[in-house]
Order: structure tokens, then C-alpha cells, then sequence
């Protein structure tokens, strides 16, 4: 008789509607030019195996900040742009969307007249299908919008209470729970954050007593804490961070370090770490790597005669399967520059432009289009093999088959991560020694004879 047994477990699975994600991502980078010329002009590049020359975009952009925030869009298959644009000595929220060749006509958010202040910042939800956009009004107050692939809702204001917000909400989703957080500073006292489950946002709170803040506050989804992290500058430059665990903040301070400006971060899926960039003393670009709990001391990304005017943003390319920095590389010339964090160590800092930088470079990560479909039904069941004095956890994903032609197999990624393929007629994987009790996003991606993937189905085991 075979000592090997197989028991089922009962455990919550969450089938979810297919993400129409694409096969080859690609960083983008957007900015305006010098606010010593008019009218200042977006430029952007794309990103493939670095930074080309950036070119303008449409004409007639002329952002009242400078800042230009961009974010993924699934469904059009790539990126939208989006800032306050100056008309006449006022100042309107405008968008274009880049398809991934060519830039859309610019056009003003919405029908009614809205004047915004600073900039719109804006998040990509695939679950909803929609892209999420936060900004404020004039006397600062902040507001809303949904965007649901043909156009902008109306503004609605976050909050029922007179709350104003410093400059505007920075925004991230959650891909576990499904939902939005939302963290600003009503003033240079405070640290606060919200909710948006998709209909109404949570009333605002404290991250914690007794922080201070000096200007924006980012924030991104960390696969190792499953939860949020985000990161800003104390009233004294220090790097302040606080971890949301699904329940609680937890903040903390690097009293030893020094912050020009922002901290930006992004989850780097193949040092399977989340990254901070920021500018440290004397502009002198620098990272921190997020591990156990806890950020690292700060290391200078290159040689301490490189500069990074004020902040560095970052973004992770799995084309490249690297994190990009991007930013300005000193007051006098502002150029944009660029490097990639490889095996731990960053490339050389390279310019993409003789053009110099109105306010912040801003780079997020598209995907091209594939003809490829999703396979249907996707689901998932984990159970426990016994093999007498020890067992593991197996989470056996099943689907029907993509209904486009040329498909030759299909890779299974769990959190970001290939863990495996399987031939164009299987419709079963299993993963085997799972932890039980984790959540893991699983997607199932068909690809090409030569190798390129199409649509992922997705599904969440917790």
C-alpha cells in the first residue's frame, strides 16, 4: 500500500475576470521642458534597452506645473497622460493617451469648467477596469475621477468635510485586496490617507501621531509585506516610511538620512525587493532596498560628483526585468537622465535629451498589444500532500483553453514571477510546496512559436 495521500483543503478562492495584460512592457518617460521657454512642451521616450532621444507630443501642451503623471491602462493598451494645463491665466485638467506609437490630441478632462491646481495624479485598477484620478481644485480642496476608457467622469470631491490637501492625493492599488489607497498632507504637520473601494472614500486619517512632512508623499504595493509602503521626507529632510499591513501603520524613521525632495519606490519582481530612489545631500543620487521589515541605509547610485536635482523616480521594466531611475541631473542644465539597476548595481547615468527639465522627469511602465487571448475560466483549489512524516501544499490552477489561433503554450507566473509552462493543449499546472494561508496572484499567459505572450487570465489564492 502507498504511504501517499492527497487531502483537499478548504480555502477561499477568488476566480477574477481576466486581465487583458500585453506581452512586451515598456518604461515610458514623460516631462515638460524649462520653464524658462513657452510654451512648455511634454516630451516623452520609451524605453528599450535605454532611453532613445525624447521627442515633443502633440502640440498646444503647456503644463502650469510641470508635473506629468502618467499610468498603465490595460484595456487601450497603454498610457495616459495626464496634468493641469494653462489657458488664459487659468488652469484645467487635461489627458492624452499614448497607444504605444503615437500620442493622442490633447483634451480637457471634463465638459464642465474645473480649475485644478499642481497636478492630476492618476492609478490603473485592472479588476474595475478603470483609472483612477486624483487632484484638487483651486482653494485645494481634493477631488476624483473615473476614467472609463472613453471618458472622465465628473469631479467629485474625496472627502464630505472641508479637508484640504497640500499640493495632491498619490495614489496605489492593491492587488490583493482590491482596493486604493490614497496618502497626502492636509498640511506640513500631518501624514494622512484614505481609502477608495471603488464607490466612496474612507474618511481622512492619520498615519501615525506625530509626523511631519516637507512635501509629497508616494506610495506603492509591496508583495513582501502584501500591503503598502509608503515614503516621504520629515520636516527636519529626514527618510520617514510607514508599512500598512492590512490593518495598521507602522512608522519609521532613518534618522541618519538625508532627503532633498520626494522617495519614490517601485517593487523590483527580479531582486524580488522593493526600491527607493530619492536625491540625498549635496543632490547626490540614492537608493534604499526594502528587506525585512525595514529600509536599508542609503547607498549613492553612482560617483558623489553625479547629481540629482531634487528627486529620482523609479519604475520596474519586466521587458529588461530591471528597475529604470529617471530624472534631472542639476539646476544649470536640468537635462534628463536615465540608469537601470542590474544584478544590484546601476548603469552608468546617460541623458535622452538636450532639452531642459521644467519640474520632475515621470516614468511609469506600458504593454504593447498581443492578438493572443486569455484562457477562460480560470480557477484554482490547493490541497495537501501527505508523505507520512512530512506533507506539502500544492495549488492546482485549471482553465479552458485561449480561443485565438497560434498558440504554443502557456507560462504560469505567480506574484510577478514565471514559475513554469505547459504544452498548447494542457489546461492544468500544479505549483507545488505552496505556503498555506498566502496570498498569490496567479496568472496563466499563452504564448507564440516565437515566444511572445499574449493576455493573462488571473486568479487570487489567499
Amino acid at each position: 500500500m502507498s504511504r501517499f495521500t492527497s487531502t483537499r483543503l478548504m480555502i477561499l478562492m477568488v476566480t477574477m475576470v481576466p486581465i487583458f495584460a500585453v506581452p512586451v512592457f515598456k518604461p515610458i518617460a514623460t516631462f515638460s521642458i524649462s520653464f524658462q521657454q513657452d510654451p512648455k512642451t511634454i516630451y516623452s521616450s520609451v524605453y528599450d534597452s535605454g532611453f532613445p532621444t525624447a521627442t515633443d507630443v502633440p502640440t498646444g501642451y503647456s503644463p502650469q506645473f510641470g508635473d506629468i503623471y502618467t499610468s498603465y491602462n490595460s484595456q487601450t493598451g497603454g498610457t495616459i497622460a495626464t496634468w493641469v494645463q494653462s489657458i488664459d491665466e487659468n488652469s484645467f485638467p487635461y489627458y492624452a493617451v499614448f497607444n504605444g506609437t503615437v500620442w493622442s490630441e490633447s483634451q480637457p478632462m471634463f465638459e464642465s469648467v474645473f480649475q485644478g491646481y499642481s497636478g492630476v495624479f492618476t492609478t490603473y485598477n485592472p479588476i474595475t477596469n478603470v483609472t483612477v484620478a486624483t487632484f484638487s481644485d483651486v482653494s485645494q480642496k481634493p477631488y476624483y475621477s473615473v476614467y472609463n476608457n472613453v471618458s472622465w467622469s465628473e469631479p467629485l470631491p474625496l472627502f464630505e468635510s472641508n479637508q484640504i490637501v497640500y499640493d495632491m492625493v498619490y495614489t496605489a492599488f492593491n492587488p490583493i485586496s482590491g482596493n486604493i489607497v490614497g496618502v497626502f498632507q492636509p498640511d506640513n504637520t500631518e501624514v494622512h490617507y484614505t481609502f477608495y473601494d471603488g464607490v466612496n472614500w474612507t474618511p481622512s486619517l492619520e498615519i501615525a501621531d506625530g509626523l511631519s512632512n516637507n512635501d509629497n508623499i508616494f506610495v506603492s504595493y509591496s508583495p513582501d509585506v502584501e500591503g503598502f509602503v509608503a515614503t516621504w521626507a520629515n520636516n527636519s529632510s529626514f527618510f520617514n516610511y510607514a508599512i500598512y499591513d492590512g490593518s495598521n501603520w507602522n512608522a519609521y524613521t532613518l534618522s541618519d538620512t538625508t532627503v532633498s525632495d520626494n522617495i519614490c519606490t517601485s517593487y523590483d519582481y527580479t531582486l524580488q525587493q522593493l526600491i527607493a530612489t530619492y536625491s540625498g545631500a549635496d543632490n547626490v543620487p540614492m537608493y534604499s532596498i526594502f528587506e525585512n521589515g525595514f529600509f536599508t541605509a542609503p547607498v549613492a547610485m553612482f560617483g558623489e560628483s553625479d547629481e540629482a536635482y531634487r528627486n529620482v523616480n523609479c519604475s520596474y521594466d519586466p521587458n529588461s526585468q530591471q528597475t529604470i531611475a529617471v530624472w534631472r541631473n542639476n539646476l544649470d542644465s536640468r537635462l534628463p537622465m536615465f540608469s537601470s539597476l542590474n544584478a544590484g548595481d546601476w548603469s552608468a547615468p546617460q541623458s535622452f535629451s538636450d532639452q531642459a527639465v521644467n519640474q520632475y522627469v515621470f516614468s511609469t511602465v506600458y504593454q504593447e498589444v498581443s492578438g493572443l487571448n486569455p484562457p477562460l475560466n480560470l480557477s484554482a483549489i490547493q490541497f495537501k500532500n501527505n508523505f507520512g512524516l512530512f506533507f506539502e501544499i500544492v495549488t492546482e490552477l485549471n482553465w479552458v483553453l485561449s480561443d485565438s489561433e497560434g498558440v504554443s503554450g502557456y507560462n504560469v507566473v505567480a506574484n510577478g514571477v514565471k514559475i513554469g509552462s505547459v504544452g498548447a493543449l494542457e489546461t492544468k499546472y500544479q505549483a507545488h510546496n505552496q505556503t498555506q494561508g498566502a496570498s498569490i496572484v496567479y496568472e496563466v499567459i499563452p504564448f507564440d512559436a516565437d515566444g511572445n505572450e499574449g493576455a493573462a487570465a488571473t486568479v487570487v489564492v489567499n
